[in-house]
């Protein structure tokens, strides 16, 4: 009953939001490709491929809208596809002043499990700054699954830390990420992919100019932890008492790809309500461990993004 009305509530946001704009619309749309990523159909860590790992292709994006009710009230929602996270909807009412911006709204994931397609939750985030000089943020999502039920069933979350500096000319940011979506593939197997992200950004730009250029370096390490067995990975000529089955269901194996990525993104505004934004990121340096032993024989490992962001 309260997921419902926690749905209902979010579902009244999204509607409603656009019709009370007091200040112009941001439109902003963004989609891109990537294969460094699991296999999102994997279900068994022991298959032929145990010596090595093969990138998987996916499909980030973001669709939102971003307006105000006055220069500190606004809020925003949006559709986002995420490597780790997978699909979800968010909503959110803003507060913004020079010393301090603060978030807070629901969430919804869509999972793929047709008794339980959406698992609802709660985002926010606060950000502290002493304009001109620095400043510090802090932002998090997570399912009420994962609040109330951590063990069992579909839950997904995510939590970032950033500390930034303005210099002439440049906002160097140093930021930690935790990226986390747990779910129930089988009746005696969960699947967890976790991935945490170590990050320096710096957004480089001049006065007047039109184009702003931010590099990044990042190292991630992302894991993902099967709990349990998938039936069609059981020998049952092999496996023959209910022991053995019990002890078999009890099995945790965890896969775990490490990277060291170089990014760069260029944003380009085209006229004054019109921005284009094109990136791409690619790891100089990846390993992977054990089960892997090793990549597949000569990877490439990419992700690349473009959109825009329009004001009307």
């Amino acid at each position: 009953m309260k997921k419902t009305s926690f749905l209902a509530l979010f579902s009244v946001l999204l509607l409603l939001c656009p019709c009370m704009a007091l200040k112009a619309l941001e439109l902003g749309l963004n989609a891109g490709a990537g294969n460094l990523a699991f296999d999102p159909e994997g279900k068994d860590p022991l298959g032929s491929n145990i010596k090595k790992f093969e990138g998987n292709i996916y499909y980030p994006g973001n669709i939102s809208i971003k307006s105000g009710f006055n220069h500190m009230f606004g809020y925003s929602v949006g559709f986002d596809r995420d490597v780790i996270l997978q699909n979800y909807l968010s909503g959110k009412i803003t507060f913004d002043w020079d010393y301090i911006y603060v978030e807070a709204g629901p969430f919804a994931g869509i999972c793929e499990n047709t008794e339980k397609p959406f698992s609802a939750g709660v985002l926010g985030g606060i950000r502290l700054a002493y304009p001109g000089a620095a400043f510090l943020s802090f932002n998090f999502l997570s399912t009420l699954d994962l609040i109330m039920n951590p063990i069992n069933g579909n839950s997904l979350g995510s939590a970032k830390i950033d500390l930034g500096f303005w210099l002439p000319h440049v906002i160097p940011v140093f930021s930690v990420s935790l990226k986390n979506y747990n779910r129930n593939a089988e009746e005696h197997l969960e699947i967890n992919d976790r991935l945490v992200r170590i990050g320096l950004t710096a957004d480089i730009f001049t006065k007047n100019f039109p184009v702003s250029v931010c590099l990044g370096f990042n190292y991630d390490t992302m894991t993902r932890l099967y709990k349990g067995m998938s039936q069609d990975s059981i020998d049952t000529d092999i496996i023959t008492t209910a022991t053995e089955l019990e002890e078999l269901y009890k099995t945790e194996v965890t896969e775990e790809l490490r990277a060291m990525i170089g990014s760069i993104e260029i944003k380009w505004q085209i006229s004054k309500p019109l921005y284009i934004i094109a990136g791409y990121e690619m790891p100089f340096f990846a390993w992977a461990e054990k089960p892997k032993k090793r990549l597949a024989n000569e990877p490439f490992f990419y992700k690349f993004n473009a959109g825009i962001v329009l004001n009307l």
